[in-house]
């Protein structure tokens, strides 16, 4: 527990100094989502040509104490720290506790059945090579690109070798959490309360009665930044809307499912204030552009396992076997559990009109 909470200690502190460089007059917690989003596509460039292993991390470090440098960040006395604590021991207290409990279910051991299945391999093959064209023929789930596996590439190094799972959706919950906190204790707009008090312990309950923490899921990461952009959103503050456009960009490329969200965010962003198009159209060609090309490296298909757009490369996944995978992800997602498979044999063939009046049974 001591270990995760020091690397979520000085992850904090270098994501959020790399904000810094790209965005003024933010929270705390704006500028550690920035440098997030910009270590993500950081790390998507960089896994084009070289394998995302310890090296990208010590420049990860190395940009961060160029920001500290250029920003002329200041380190607070001790005087003051102390002052900063009593003033608000409440908040501290409460933090403290949520971080405690975090780390403790971050540290239990993996139990998500997709990371032992194929998230591991995803990250390790991040790990020790650039992007693999047609790494997806070995195994179709990892064609499956994500800029978390990338970031958890990264973190696999020096003493949380082949421990980054306790790290990778941590850190992320623990800032999300502790910024919760932070609105509920100090004067926000009441919306902004409300938006907090009803969905921070949903992701509280999530944390405690899953395994998902200790975990690769692009799914829980998902759930985290969707709140995180949320918060923004709601905001309504011209630096808080660019805050969530880019955001709900980076979400695309940790699960593409999240395009239809992202595509709401940008479009009422863009009518709040129209004049930041720009600086969301610089973003999604940063974030994305590599993004698709990861995923013609890895299957050949730039919307993988979208079966539509198909490169002409060598190492492209066959037609055939994207629309199966294609298929069955989206049975899995109308009737999850055990009996997915039963249905997408009784949709096929001549069993269909007996599949759709098992279905019809089931509803009653």
């Amino acid at each position: 527990m001591l270990t995760i909470i020091f690397c979520w200690i000085v992850l904090f502190i270098s994501i959020s100094l790399i904000g810094r460089l790209f965005i003024k007059k933010a929270e705390w917690y704006e500028n550690f989502w920035i440098g997030l989003a910009v270590v993500f596509g950081f790390l998507q460039v960089w896994s084009l040509f070289l394998p995302v292993n310890s090296y990208a991390l010590i420049t990860v470090f190395v940009v961060a104490l160029f920001g500290l440098f250029v920003k002329k960040v200041k380190l607070p006395k001790i005087k003051t720290i102390k002052e900063w604590i009593f003033n608000n021991k409440t908040f501290v207290l409460v933090a403290l506790l949520a971080l405690v409990i975090i780390s403790y279910y971050a540290s239990q051991s993996v139990g998500w059945d997709d990371t032992l299945l194929y998230h591991f391999n995803a990250v390790k093959w991040g790990k020790l090579y650039s992007v693999v064209p047609g790494l997806a023929n070995l195994h179709t789930r990892l064609g499956f690109n994500s800029s978390l596996f990338i970031f958890a590439s990264m973190l696999d190094s020096w003493f949380m070798v082949d421990r980054s799972s306790h790290i990778t959706l941590s850190i992320i919950s623990a800032v999300l959490s502790v910024e919760y906190i932070w609105i509920l204790l100090k004067p926000h707009d009441r919306s902004l309360k409300l938006f907090s008090l009803f969905t921070a312990p949903l992701m509280f309950l999530s944390i405690a009665k899953n395994e998902i923490i200790a975990s690769f899921s692009p799914d829980f990461a998902l759930t985290v930044l969707v709140l995180a952009t949320a918060i923004e959103f709601i905001k309504k503050e011209k630096v808080s809307i660019v805050i969530a456009g880019i955001l709900s960009i980076l979400l695309v490329t940790v699960k593409f499912s999240a395009v239809m969200f992202s595509v709401f965010i940008l479009l009422f962003s863009i009518y709040r204030y129209k004049d930041i198009w720009v600086r969301l159209l610089i973003s999604g060609i940063l974030l994305i552009i590599p993004f698709l090309i990861r995923n013609v490296y890895l299957t050949g298909w730039p919307l993988y396992p979208l079966p539509y757009f198909r490169f002409n490369v060598d190492w492209a996944v066959p037609e055939k076997q994207v629309k199966s995978l294609y298929t069955v992800i989206q049975t899995w997602a109308k009737f999850p559990g055990e009996g997915w498979m039963n249905i997408l044999v009784l949709l096929s063939g001549s069993g269909f009109l007996y599949g759709i009046r098992e279905i019809i049974k089931g509803l009653k």
